[in-house]
């Protein structure tokens, strides 16, 4: 268990829709967080900085503000950001064609279910933590925080320093750098939105992320992508070889 607190910044990459039929339905639902030890916050803010204004970004780095046809943009930013930052990635990918619970059709409980899953595992990787995600709808934002806090976070005497919030980018601009992330890896994991290049970004992110899979730990074959991209597939099996 590291002891060093770690200040996690997490965002999502799809929707919590489990019709699948729907066009443009996202395949997966994808959670990433980008983690930083409290000694380089500060240059993590100054990297953020630093790339909205050398990509020319405005004041904040959001990855849906970059499309496709920016691909390369995208590679630029993420490889300045390696370069330039010590950080790791921890991703959940959700394959939403495996979910048969009646329960988890409602947004609330898929959220509560999933986010509660995806932030527990902290407690036996990291002594302290300090986890921020971006907020899912005003309305919902203090019944989630409370109900992850309670069944998710676990405290005792020896580890009274690991909180769960929900913020968003103007709050805690670090924020931005989960959401840019996030943006990255569901091009890799998401079948149905995946970029063919997503190799690009899997070769400059792969000896930083660790990825863990709901139900499987391969993602099986999409639904709505029959054709399951075998670059993707190759990519999901080198990371479980050194996940697991």
């Amino acid at each position: 268990m590291t002891t060093q607190t770690a200040h996690i910044f997490a965002d999502e990459f799809g929707n919590t829709t489990l019709d699948l039929s729907k066009d443009a339905t996202f395949s997966h639902f994808v959670y990433a967080s980008v983690i930083i030890g409290e000694n380089n916050l500060k240059k993590a803010e100054e990297v953020r900085q630093a790339i909205t204004r050398k990509f020319k970004l405005g004041p904040v780095l959001k990855s849906s503000n970059i499309k496709d046809k920016q691909f390369d943009k995208r590679l630029q930013i993420l490889k300045f950001l390696f370069d330039h930052l010590d950080f790791t990635i921890d991703v959940l990918v959700i394959d939403k064609s495996k979910i048969n619970s009646e329960g988890l059709v409602y947004k609330r409980v898929f959220y509560k279910y999933f986010q509660t899953l995806y932030v527990s595992k902290y407690n036996s990787r990291y002594s302290s933590f300090y986890i921020t995600a971006d907020k899912v709808g005003e309305d919902f934002r203090k019944e989630l925080t409370q109900y992850v806090n309670k069944h998710g976070i676990q405290r005792e005497l020896f580890t009274p320093q690991r909180f769960f919030s929900l913020g968003d980018d103007k709050e805690e601009q670090l924020i931005q750098l989960a959401d840019f992330i996030a943006g990255c890896v569901g091009k890799i994991f998401c079948t149905s939105h995946a970029h063919e290049r997503s190799k690009e970004i899997f070769n400059i992110i792969k000896t930083r992320v660790s990825v863990d899979y709901f139900p499987y730990p391969i993602p099986a074959k999409s639904e709505v992508n029959s054709v399951f991209d075998d670059e993707i597939m190759q990519m999901n099996y080198e990371l479980v070889k050194e996940c697991y």
